[in-house]
């Protein structure tokens, strides 16, 4: 092989290799919105809004209201854990299984 053929297959592995690397970041793989039916209309909504980041919004009882925070998130294995520093923000650590999440005292979220 010339030395040629062989500094752009050196090349090429090099740019394949960042290119996957760059996928390992702190992008993760929940988007869209999950919902927990708290029953008489109200809910809990979580979007995945990209990176990590997300918009947790409380829903009044037969749609009375809304009271939302943004959050950060990271992911240790199936765990999630959701931070917040806006006012009436709380911790709240959450489980990816079966496609739902789901918190330690049962609440299930489902994606919409």
């Amino acid at each position: 092989m010339s030395a040629s053929v062989k500094s752009s297959v050196t090349f090429l592995a090099v740019i394949a290799m960042s290119l996957g690397l760059a996928g390992c970041g702190k992008s993760s793989a929940f988007s869209g919105t999950y919902e927990a039916d708290m029953g008489d209309g109200g809910a809990v909504r979580i979007v995945f809004e990209g990176s990590d980041k997300a918009k947790v919004s409380l829903i009044g009882p037969g749609g009375q209201g809304e009271m939302s925070h943004h959050s950060v998130y990271t992911v240790d294995g199936k765990k999630l854990h959701f931070t917040t520093d806006e006012p009436f923000g709380a911790p709240m650590d959450l489980i990816y299984e079966n496609g739902e999440l789901t918190d330690d005292m049962g609440t299930v979220f489902k994606k919409k």
